[in-house]
């Protein structure tokens, strides 16, 4: 994509014209963010540069940033970057990219555990990029955190960034299904928290999602199995096994699951349902509950 006048506007411009032909959401957002990407600045730095000539050279290698964003490739994945907990995490196609509906778990544990001086201990479930554990011991800084994942890739993800979050030293990383190896290693009664997003997508629903979703994030960390409920239904048993008297499991589900979330929880007989928490659009998203003290 060259355009005429060969300026960084007239480029952002173009760009965000084609990609709202193909339905991208925040079409012009995305346009800006890969030319910042492309330029090495920020919103502020584009914006100063805004009028200026873009060379050949830029023009070409923004034309591909934005052909590759037009084949659905998700944006995260294009510049290697995503938010989270007002951080900035490192993503690539090894992990799902993490979204703002997971913050609400990092919420809900701080309701619970309101002393930041307190030391939780806690552990990740399908930790992926290290989104949750991270902003978990930034938040605590004397709490251990476990992050666990079944794909050795997103381990290697998630230890990018507990690096550049200077959390490494406080986040152990291991390679298993589900608790299994926290289990393994610590042994039952040993936690503060179990949080997890879990793969919560049933298989007949996984068609109807956007393309850049389900056709370009690692599948097995979307998708769960005929119901979406799969998961739940062996994470549970195993959290409350591996959780303190008074131990807390937050778990993250999708639209329609919270009551099915709550009904498996309720069938562990050591647990209880303390609550549901609602995301931004109102939706039950976090269920929380507690192993009885």
């Amino acid at each position: 994509m060259r355009t005429a006048e060969a300026t960084i506007a007239r480029a952002v411009e173009e760009a965000a014209e084609h990609m709202e032909t193909q339905e991208i959401a925040e079409a012009r957002r995305n346009a800006q963010m890969l030319m910042q990407h492309l330029l090495g600045t920020d919103t502020a730095g584009l914006f100063g540069r805004w009028n200026d000539q873009l060379p050949p050279d830029l023009q070409a290698r923004y034309a591909g940033l934005v052909g590759r964003r037009l084949r659905h490739e998700p944006l995260q994945y294009i510049t290697r970057r995503a938010e989270f907990w007002s951080r900035e995490f490192y993503v690539d196609p090894r992990v799902p990219v993490p979204r703002p509906e997971s913050e609400h778990i990092v919420e809900e544990l701080l309701k619970d555990f309101p002393d930041k001086n307190a030391a939780p201990r806690t552990v990740d479930v399908g930790t992926g990029s290290g989104c949750l554990a991270v902003a978990i011991a930034l938040e605590f800084p004397q709490a251990e955190v476990i992050g666990i994942d079944v794909e050795q890739g997103a381990l290697e993800v998630a230890a990018i960034n507990a690096s550049r979050n200077n959390v490494s030293d406080r986040i152990s990383l291991l390679h298993g299904d589900l608790l299994a190896p926290a289990l393994e290693r610590l042994g039952p009664g040993s936690v503060d928290a179990v949080v997890s997003n879990p793969p919560y997508i049933g298989e007949g629903e996984a068609a109807a999602l956007p393309a850049e979703v389900i056709g370009a994030e690692p599948r097995r960390a979307l998708v769960a199995g005929p119901t979406g409920l799969e998961i739940f239904r062996r994470l549970v048993p195993q959290a409350a096994l591996l959780m303190k008297p008074g131990g807390r499991l937050y778990l993250e589900c999708g639209a329609r699951q919270a009551g099915p979330v709550e009904a498996i929880v309720a069938a562990e007989p050591s647990l209880g349902h303390l609550r549901t928490a609602p995301d931004l659009r109102g939706i039950p998203r976090v269920v929380v509950s507690g192993k009885e003290g």
